[in-house]
């Protein structure tokens, strides 16, 4: 019996038949993958006979079918007595990689056709093209919003056709899709959607939708919704007035900046974002790019860029600070709080991020765990111990969480703030 089961990246063949074609499509298109030759469905191992002309059977089917050629290896194995062999396709630089007019794809443990809009993108990846960069059918663009914010940011006089092309928003003398996507106006008909919802999803409080207007548009009425929704509000903790965050605005803003920049602009949706009593929810069309798995995107580790010129203009515009660090950044806006930002990848088709509502210590053994999750954190960041931020500050949670608020918005306080009777009533 073989020690693991089929796979998205793992599949078995009892024998050599032209099915397994698909399959290396798949992998060649996508991601690395194995095909396991001589193992049946169910894991029994039951070997190839004749082996080396198998493997040479293999590797004509694919010189003969899959068009471009894949890279691969082929190897065999002995494994209770019986030979099979190994097939290992690695995601190659040139898809979409056809066999018989058609891409396929792994969705779980089957392989399956690709969809058009998913071959769209193959070629695009192909010919290491992103969406931003191809010419828009569309003349006499705005550029009123983006003008203004590069007058303020940037000190230019006007943002002229020379400073269009440097931009890349024209190439060739027309327009790209970036530039349809970041002027005033255009005919794409797809934006965002903001819905602030009541006590169900039934209830409709407030609502915005936006289309067809710039992304720096959209992206000012998002932040405005958050601002009307989710300000900071005023507590008293002891004998002190202690500022409170509903939801990190930090984190919202690098949310939705990902979701502009990084959306498959391919896909006929909105963004969507839903805004609840117990937190917001942003949903982006389009799933992870090729090659980057929910791993690595959940923990920080998302560096590549599915529209660039997009991206860069954010980056001009100071709404990011650098590519690939929003996951980061929206992580680190809830490390002073006990809730953390949750990301998933929904069938392959879109983005999710969910920002919980934050909530503050009040039982005892809340406090006893946060007091040890905040000392950690600072310990880590900061040169004193534990114990003296403890004892210079009574052992009380809200000061602590002072201290870590001012340490995570400057990334800096001095050990004379740490240990100064005084430090909570200076941060309050």
């Amino acid at each position: 019996m073989y020690p693991n089961k089929e796979s998205f990246k793992l599949e078995f063949k009892e024998s050599v038949k032209s099915n397994f074609l698909k399959t290396v499509s798949a992998f060649a298109n996508y991601h690395d993958g194995e095909i396991l030759f001589g193992i049946a469905d169910n894991g029994i191992i039951v070997g190839i006979e004749n082996v080396e002309q198998k493997k040479l059977d293999v590797e004509n089917s694919i010189n003969d079918n899959i068009s471009p050629r894949p890279k691969f290896t082929l190897k065999t194995k002995s494994l209770e007595g019986k030979d099979i062999i190994i097939l290992k396709v690695f995601k190659s630089k040139m898809p979409p990689y056809i066999y018989q007019n058609k891409a396929y794809q792994r969705t779980d443990t089957a392989t399956v056709p690709v969809d058009r809009i998913a071959f769209s993108q193959l070629i695009l990846e192909g010919s290491n093209t992103s969406f931003d960069e191809l010419e828009a059918n569309v003349t006499n663009l705005k550029f009123t919003k983006l003008e203004a914010e590069l007058k303020r940011l940037l000190g230019i006089s006007k943002l002229t056709e020379d400073v269009q092309r440097t931009m890349s928003l024209r190439t060739n003398g027309n327009y790209t899709n970036a530039g349809m996507l970041l002027a005033d106006e255009n005919e794409y008909k797809y934006g965002i959607d903001i819905v602030r919802f009541g006590k169900t999803d039934n209830i409709f409080i407030d609502r915005v939708e936006v289309r067809g207007q710039s992304l720096l548009f959209q992206y000012d009425k998002a932040m405005e919704m958050f601002d009307k929704w989710y300000s900071t509000y005023e507590e008293v903790v002891g004998f002190y007035r202690v500022s409170r965050v509903q939801i990190p605005r930090d984190a919202f803003r690098e949310a939705l900046a990902n979701a502009l920049i990084h959306r498959e602009y391919l896909l006929k949706a909105n963004i969507r974002i839903a805004m609840r009593e117990e937190g917001i929810e942003i949903i982006s069309p389009g799933g992870l790019p090729s090659g980057i798995t929910k791993e690595a995107y959940a923990n920080g580790q998302y560096s590549q860029i599915r529209n660039e010129i997009i991206a860069e203009t954010f980056r001009r515009l100071q709404i990011i600070e650098k590519y690939g660090t929003g996951v980061k950044r929206i992580i680190e806006a809830y490390l002073p709080f006990k809730q953390a930002p949750v990301f998933d990848e929904i069938d392959g088709q879109a983005i999710k991020v969910f920002l919980p509502k934050v909530t503050y210590v009040d039982s005892k053994e809340e406090v006893n765990d946060y007091e040890y999750r905040v000392l950690t954190f600072i310990n880590e960041k900061i040169e004193t111990t534990a114990d003296e931020i403890l004892e210079a500050n009574g052992g009380h949670p809200e000061h602590l969480e002072n201290i870590l608020m001012k340490l995570h918005n400057e990334n800096k306080i001095t050990k004379s703030e740490q240990l100064s009777e005084t430090t909570y009533v200076s941060l309050i």
